[in-house]
């Protein structure tokens, strides 16, 4: 259903004896998260009214690393994976309940995860050929549709992101959305004491867990993967335009 796509065998050695698809968790954490986010705010901004979250430039760091990393943006079914030629991103989201943004911002109260009628995942399509301001626009178009029922039946998403960063929630293993091959956890901003040059300082940093399905990609690729994302983040690189960062 999309151009440019292709299949590739998948290793049945991957899964257990029975077929079923093998999970592995990958972590990486991300330091220094906040002051890079609220840099590439004040740069990306240039109309009143435009408001920037953690992950409307998680969406898009994700998008970019996807190019880098192609089999994780890719579907696996049976004995066959195949990768998707447009980058769409999913984000999962409660239905009903609390409908408060399910950003990974740090809050100063935490927020009380209250009972939902279940999680839908909305899809920013071609997220990675999208600005960081257009990826905000349409994640609060679909993200509030989502949360009244609604999703485009005719735009799936290829990989997943689920935060459960405003309930306080360090670090999680998300369930992959078959048929993707991977999803992203993402859990809340805090502060923490790490070394900083040669002392003890405190950095807010936010952790990332990647579940992926083993058939798919080994650890060593969904490692790159991570820190693709981390540096990106840190660094900016591939999110805003040359233009927009000076």
């Amino acid at each position: 259903d999309q151009v440019g796509e292709w299949s590739l065998a998948l290793d049945p050695r991957g899964g257990s004896a029975r077929g079923k698809s093998a999970r592995r968790s990958q972590r990486e954490r991300v330091d220094v998260f906040r002051s890079a986010v609220d840099e590439g705010r004040a740069a990306a901004i240039r109309e009143p009214g435009v408001h920037l979250t953690v992950t409307d430039v998680l969406i898009k760091a994700v998008a970019v690393a996807l190019r880098e990393y192609p089999r994780l943006n890719a579907f696996a079914e049976c004995d066959r994976m195949t990768l998707k030629h447009q980058i769409n991103i999913g984000v999962a989201t409660a239905v009903g309940g609390d409908t408060s943004s399910a950003s990974g911002d740090k809050a100063p109260h935490t927020a009380q995860a209250a009972p939902s009628d279940g999680l839908l995942v909305p899809v920013i399509a071609q997220a990675d050929c999208k600005s960081v301001v257009e990826i905000s626009a349409r994640s609060r178009d679909v993200t509030a549709a989502a949360r009244r029922g609604v999703v485009a039946p005719n735009v799936a998403s290829t990989f997943t992101i689920s935060s459960l960063g405003k309930f306080g929630i360090c670090q999680f293993l998300p369930i992959i959305n078959p048929p993707e091959c991977a999803i992203l956890g993402v859990g809340s901003i805090e502060p923490r004491a790490m070394p900083i040059q040669g002392g003890l300082g405190v950095r807010e940093m936010m952790t990332l867990t990647l579940a992926c399905d083993h058939r798919a990609v080994d650890g060593a690729y969904a490692a790159g993967f991570l820190n693709s994302v981390k540096d990106r983040l840190q660094n900016l690189d591939g999110i805003l335009p040359d233009k927009e960062r000076r």
